[in-house]
């Protein structure tokens, strides 16, 4: 079974959330319905990548999810924010990046290898 719409879902609750926790703080109905609705058409993606999509042949070798891909995001973020705080930030996003490029190399490895086979 493909697990794409996992990401959509998780971040389509995640804005539902965020709406929730707003009636703490907004009074206005137009950031309920902005969040709200970027929330419901994060859930509909979802449940469109969930039940058509799945239906689909997997024909590829690649993996559902990838933490080296995550890694390199988050390693390549905290550089950027951390170039303005300075080098005790920054060197740490690198070497979180440098481990992501060595994650991503090594699924491309094992990717090759799977084919061949």
């Amino acid at each position: 079974m493909r697990r794409e719409f996992q990401p959509a879902l998780v971040w389509g609750l995640f804005l539902a959330g965020l709406t929730g926790a707003q009636f703490v703080f907004f009074a206005e109905g137009y950031s309920y319905w902005l969040l709200g609705g970027a929330a419901a058409v994060t859930v509909a993606i979802a449940s469109y990548l969930a039940r058509v999509r799945s239906r689909e042949a997997d024909a590829r070798a690649v993996p559902d999810t990838s933490y080296a891909t995550m890694l390199l995001a988050l390693g390549g973020a905290l550089a950027a924010v951390g170039s303005a705080f300075g080098p005790w930030l920054w060197e740490p996003g690198l070497g979180l990046a440098l481990l992501g490029v060595g994650g991503l190399v090594r699924e491309r490895r094992a990717e090759r290898r799977l084919r061949r086979r």
